[in-house]
């Protein structure tokens, strides 16, 4: 009796393993996944870094230039106005690249969380995996050793059995 609920819980403790493994994979599969993602924000930032270094560069060559400045340059008000809609198109540019710079560093910090998540759950997972395999090494030894207790038991009924025919014989 006590051989067949072992080999019952082997059964139940495989399923749950087998259950395990596969919910390991998954999640190595999503950290996979992650990391990729991760490596393409982090190149998403690098380009825009560069883009954001490029115009700072332009900007130091060019010089600073004054809206005062550009009033005496300007050859008509109209050249003034439009010198002036060309400056705040150039500073929403540069707004908007420091914008999506600010946004890309947020993504990447919470695709990192992410990671680290993953990685957490993966450890558990393992750790689970490894308690889940000795526990079913202790019941295979339990299941070994049940075995041989009704083993010889078994032997000792034909033991039994052999005797009490001896004496039936002799009587």
């Amino acid at each position: 009796y006590q051989i067949q609920l072992n080999l019952q819980k082997v059964g139940v403790m495989e399923q749950e393993l087998n259950l395990l493994a596969e919910e390991l994979e998954q999640k190595e599969q999503e950290l996979d996944e992650k990391n990729a993602e991760l490596d393409q924000k982090e190149q998403e930032i690098d380009a825009t870094y560069e883009q954001y270094k490029q115009r700072m560069r332009a900007m130091y060559m060019a010089g600073e230039t004054s809206a005062l400045e550009m009033l005496f340059e300007a050859d008509s008000f109209a050249d003034f106005l439009t010198n002036i809609e060309m400056m705040k198109a150039i500073t929403a540019h540069d707004t908007e690249l420091l914008d999506t710079l600010d946004t890309q560093k947020k993504s990447i910090t919470n695709q990192k969380t992410q990671v680290e998540r993953v990685k957490a759950e993966i450890s558990e997972q393992q750790e689970q995996v490894s308690a889940s395999k000795a526990e079913l090494q202790q019941t295979n030894k339990d299941l070994q050793a049940a075995y041989e207790e009704s083993k010889t038991a078994m032997q000792d009924i034909e033991l039994e059995k052999e005797q009490f025919e001896a004496n039936l014989e002799a009587k």
